[in-house]
């Protein structure tokens, strides 16, 4: 299944037609029964003129997550609605040089609304940012953009996304110069603004990257090695985590056309929601098929653990 990020890639505006040129990027980090969860910076909500007046795609958001009084650049939105956005994933891990994307708004021209661009780049050196009293540190990437085209007013809060997992490793907080650098948060940071964090993203961040190059895969000389064995139930997990995520998206997107379909009195648009549908079902049949062969990888895993000569 092909995944399209920018679906899940989220207009942050003001309510306030003053501020009707100020905006942002966002995206969408969790779901419950009551409320969609974005990611976006600080000062992305205080450029559209605060908590009183953000809205995410055209929505009133609630601000219930800032890293703006410890001088932390990301901020946690709730919005009633936005159900058939899928989530993005998270993931603590990050490698100099490591290859991601980033989708973000940027003003195409100035009269014209907001355009959503995919770009380019690679990881730089990691840093740490202080707080204002410097009691509390996070962790930061250097970006180094590899693209035709460079980051732009706008783009703030949008995520890197690290083209080898497909998952947020961080947000972007601003540029340096004509955009051909920047820097973003580390998504790690976010368990240092957000009090109540959910659980299942607590596991995302503490998820590890595994990788291993040549010469540490070299000192493998046996497919049972524990080590090894361990290193590829890391990566199973990670996955399942993943496409758990993806299901859960899929599932609200497919109760959400359904309750179009209900609702729907054009015959046109109901044909294309039906096409939607289809589509969406299918996409959710092949994570199924898939997970369950993860879940047997994961078992089959566990028991060469626990039995070294299974």
């Amino acid at each position: 299944m092909s995944l399209n990020f920018s679906d899940s890639v989220i207009l942050i505006t003001s309510s306030d037609s003053s501020r009707n040129r100020n905006f942002g990027t966002g995206f969408v980090i969790h779901r419950d029964t009551n409320h969609t969860y974005l990611l976006t910076c600080a000062h992305v909500v205080n450029d559209v003129g605060g908590a009183e007046t953000i809205r995410a795609n055209g929505l009133p958001a609630t601000v219930i997550a800032s890293g703006d009084d410890k001088g932390f650049d990301l901020a946690v939105l709730t919005v009633e609605g936005l159900w058939d956005k899928p989530l993005l994933n998270l993931c603590a891990s990050g490698q100099k040089d490591k290859p991601f994307i980033i989708y973000g708004f940027y003003e195409f021209a100035q009269k014209d609304n907001p355009a959503l661009r995919k770009i380019q780049g690679q990881l730089g050196n990691q840093i740490q940012l202080a707080s204002k009293n410097g009691s509390d540190r996070i962790k930061a990437w250097d970006l180094i953009i590899k693209d035709k085209y460079y980051l732009q007013p706008g783009y703030s809060g949008s995520p890197v996304i690290d083209q080898e997992t497909n998952s947020v490793l961080g947000v972007v907080s601003y540029r340096i110069g004509k955009g051909e650098e920047g820097l973003a948060i580390s998504i790690e940071a976010l368990k240092q603004i957000w009090e109540d964090i959910p659980s299942r993203i607590v596991k995302d961040l503490a998820i590890k990257d595994i990788t291993l190059n040549e010469s540490k895969q070299a000192s493998f000389t046996s497919i049972k090695n524990p080590k090894l064995l361990r290193i590829k139930l890391d990566k199973a997990e990670n996955e399942i985590s993943i496409i758990e995520s993806q299901i859960e998206s899929l599932n609200h997107i497919i109760k959400a056309i359904n309750s179009k379909l209900g609702n729907v009195i054009d015959a046109e648009e109901e044909e294309k929601l039906k096409i939607r549908l289809t589509q969406k079902e299918d996409n959710l049949n092949v994570l199924l098929e898939k997970i369950e062969q993860l879940y047997n990888t994961k078992s089959s895993l566990d028991q060469q653990l626990k039995n070294p000569s299974f």
